[in-house]
């Protein structure tokens, strides 16, 4: 982003087998062993005074496949500026 180079780490929940997930980048359906839900914590702009918030989304567990399916980088921009709370 800007010739940056940005990223995000996530913890990754239980699996739920029973339900379909969509990958909030490709936009790929599929179960618990193929989309997962992750949350990472992030700081917020008061993060002088220690402010964090922790965002909740589906993503493919296989990035390469994911990043073959994705047709346009705006939801994963607009995802990273999320994270890391860049405006």
């Amino acid at each position: 982003m800007n010739n940056n180079l940005v990223g995000m780490a996530c913890r990754i929940s239980n699996p739920d087998f029973h339900n379909a997930h969509i990958c909030v980048l490709c936009n790929r359906v599929g179960k618990a062993d193929e989309i997962a839900s992750v949350s990472p914590i992030c700081k917020t702009n008061n993060s002088k005074e220690g402010g964090y918030k922790s965002l909740g989304f589906n993503i493919c567990l296989d990035s390469k496949t994911c990043n073959d399916r994705i047709v346009s980088i705006e939801k994963l921009e607009k995802l990273l500026k999320d994270v890391n709370n860049i405006k």
